[in-house]
């Protein structure tokens, strides 16, 4: 199959067909073989012979904006831009006493989930079902059927448990070519990428450079924040979300003057598209390392300058969604100043840092110093319509219906444990049924919405069904619903023992049709939900070797309530993703083709399990009145405050500040060997792009 055999729609808005005539990067698709076996579609692969006309290229993005670069789209080089502003800023930074300015530089990195990218499709007649790894089951059910030019009932998506996405595992052609292989085969086609497609033609997080600057007075108040980002897509855009994400680290955390402006830039490279946490984890990196730099040029604890800045109950919160500015509400709740105490208990803060930096040699290695350092997040729970029933069977068995998909966020277990925390129900006696577009619509796994917008559907849905049971249960007791409640599954008079299981009451009703509660979340106002978190690391570097270890680490969160605690520590311990991305993770390109050097998991530098610290977790509940039982999105908040608490806990140790993602040992010890470390004066700044 080839770009002749594609259909000429565009599967991604705005520049990804299927296939098409033109390549834009090495590991764009070109043609797909499907054969009995593996090794014979190996085979046939080597068979292909293609005919290339040689384009000009373009593998950096300052290179790709100028005048007369080669064009990657038809549209130009800029895939999108955003600017929005709030106040006067250039009157604030009249006002500031200190005005500091820096460029920081991020490195493309891969999310590297578990599973790779995996379809199975299958048609009869014109009746499509695809079983897919994704996070989104009804967002892909309206492409394929935009794609094939079907009406949706025409088209099924079934998703099992899939194994990490992270972002991205529907940003890429795999699903498509399947369904385009099996409509030419007349036969069920599976596809899956190894890890090297998964590297190569999968998506990673943008790279680029923000540029900040900021401006305080001596007082402590943060009067601007002006950011600059350039952020590189690759060869196809997957929107400007990473962009709108990353503006919460400015216009939502602190009181002041903001100015932010980004662009998405094509490149003749492997595209970028969503990761955990998006642009935020760029843009917290930039302003968590440049507040600890206003906080040392005016004598002022970093935790102290913090809160003195940040937002509080009731202030007004900007809502940034993709490139669209929304109404701004006014914030629920708040954990902050709670997460900064306990976390800076938890580490040590008093007795180690205070106003000034105080680097600590070990006494039987002279050359190691340790350090510790801290960043703050702030990070908005998603809000999505979704839909959910609760099935009650005659039997007693119960069941939640929802078409959302798992992708080992624990999704299953916390709309169980709602339904069962509704129905008067142990956990293990409720089963669930999900991630099929036969079942009622779910959203897609992103942005931090799904217990708050599934979890909405699933109380009342639950809700609902309470209230038919009991009204059936009527009768038997002859008590209005009212007088009745459901306790372990025994539905009896309120205040009293024994009681009926649900199976004696459908019985005695003589009812041998399910009882369905049906719950519906909108998405009318987002709400002025922030997950709010403070990261503490105490760092050893090693100044001969560059060689960085993170001896502690404290994770504090406002959770909102933590319906599954289990849960919960499990998403922060993914702070581990981004512990690579500060340290060693890097994609690296060649210069001349835009090859991808290391799309293997040998020479790409994922930490392993030797490199992850102990890890304490520290959990606040504010219980949020938005969310339901008063719960928080937690999926990504974990992710943005990793890099900068260990780039100022770094600093706080050698006396040196990094400004480019990953830190590498040889930028430690290059700098280590050019710069005196100093004990208490202010640290040197290492900037530098990629």
């Amino acid at each position: 199959m080839t770009y002749h055999d594609a259909p000429e729609t565009l599967w991604q808005a705005p520049d990804a067909h299927i296939l098409d005539d033109r390549v834009r990067y090495i590991g764009d698709e070109v043609a797909a073989v499907a054969a009995e076996s593996e090794e014979q579609a190996e085979d046939a692969l080597k068979l292909i012979a293609v005919e290339y006309e040689p384009l000009p290229a373009v593998f950096a993005s300052e290179d790709a904006v100028r005048e007369g670069a080669p064009a990657i789209h038809k549209t130009g080089n800029v895939a999108g831009r955003m600017n929005i502003e709030r106040g006067d800023v250039a009157q604030a930074f009249a006002e500031s006493d200190i005005v500091l300015e820096e460029t920081y530089s991020f490195a493309p990195v891969h999310s590297s989930p578990m599973q790779a990218r995996v379809a199975v499709a299958r048609w009869e007649g014109e009746q499509l079902t695809v079983w897919a790894a994704s996070r989104a089951p009804f967002l892909l059910k309206q492409l394929l059927a935009r794609v094939f030019s079907l009406p949706q009932e025409s088209v099924r998506v079934i998703v099992g448990l899939t194994g990490g996405s992270y972002g991205s595992k529907d940003e890429s052609r795999l699903t498509y070519l399947t369904a385009l292989l099996a409509r030419k085969a007349g036969r069920p086609v599976r596809l899956w990428y190894s890890r090297a497609e998964e590297m190569t033609a999968g998506r990673n997080r943008p790279w680029g450079q923000v540029r900040l600057k900021a401006g305080v007075r001596r007082d402590g108040t943060l009067m601007a924040l002006d950011a600059q980002l350039s952020f590189g897509t690759g060869a196809y855009a997957s929107g400007m979300h990473s962009v709108g994400r990353g503006a919460g680290a400015l216009f939502d955390m602190y009181h002041c003057a903001v100015r932010y402006t980004g662009e998405m830039v094509y490149a003749n490279l492997p595209p970028a598209g969503s990761y955990r946490a998006l642009g935020a984890v760029h843009t917290t990196f930039a302003v968590e390392s440049m507040m600890d730099r206003l906080a040392e040029a005016i004598g002022q604890d970093p935790i102290a300058l913090r809160l003195q800045n940040c937002v509080k109950v009731g202030d007004l919160l900007m809502q940034v969604d993709g490139r669209k500015v929304e109404p701004p509400l006014p914030l629920s709740t708040s954990g902050f100043a709670e997460c900064l105490r306990l976390g800076a208990e938890a580490i040590g803060w008093a007795q180690h840092r205070g106003a000034l930096r105080v680097t600590r040699s070990r006494a039987d290695a002279p050359t190691y110093r340790r350090g510790i350092g801290f960043a703050p997040v702030i990070y908005g729970t998603g809000s999505d319509e979704s839909d959910a029933e609760i099935e009650i069977m005659p039997d007693g068995a119960v069941s939640v219906l929802s078409g959302v998909s798992d992708v080992g966020v624990g999704t299953r277990t916390v709309t169980a444990m709602i339904a069962a925390e509704v129905l008067g129900l142990p956990y293990e006696a409720v089963g669930v049924h999900a991630g099929d577009t036969a079942l009622p619509y779910a959203p897609m796994q992103a942005g931090s919405r799904v217990t708050f917008s599934l979890g909405w559907a699933v109380k009342q849905a639950a809700e609902a069904a309470r209230e038919q049971l009991l009204k059936l249960a009527e009768p038997l007791f002859e008590l209005s619903a009212a007088d009745l409640t459901v306790e372990q599954g025994m539905v009896k008079p309120k205040g009293q023992a024994g009681g009926f299981a649900i199976a004696d009451v459908f019985k005695f009703a003589g009812r041998a049709t399910r009882i369905v509660g049906a719950g519906h979340a909108t998405n009318q106002a987002k709400p002025a939900m922030q997950g709010f978190g403070a990261h503490f690391a105490e760092v050893e570097v090693d100044t001969e070797t560059g060689a960085v270890r993170v001896l502690r680490y404290v994770a504090a969160h406002d959770v909102g309530r933590a319906l599954n605690p289990h849960g919960v520590e499990n998403q922060i311990y993914g702070l581990a993703q981004t512990l690579g991305q500060a340290l060693n993770e890097d994609l690296i390109f060649d210069e001349a083709t835009g090859l991808t050097l290391n799309a293997n998991l040998s020479q790409y530098l994922m930490p392993t399990m030797e490199d992850f610290p102990p890890v304490e977790v520290i959990m606040v509940e504010t219980n949020d009145p938005l969310g339901p039982f008063g719960a928080k999105g937690i999926g990504e908040p974990p992710l943005p405050p990793v890099a900068p608490a260990i780039a100022n806990a770094i600093a706080n140790a050698i006396g040196v500040r990094f400004n480019t993602l990953p830190i590498t040992r040889d930028a430690i010890l290059q700098a280590c060997q050019s710069s005196t470390m100093i004990g208490d004066q202010p640290s040197t700044v290492i900037g530098g792009q990629r």
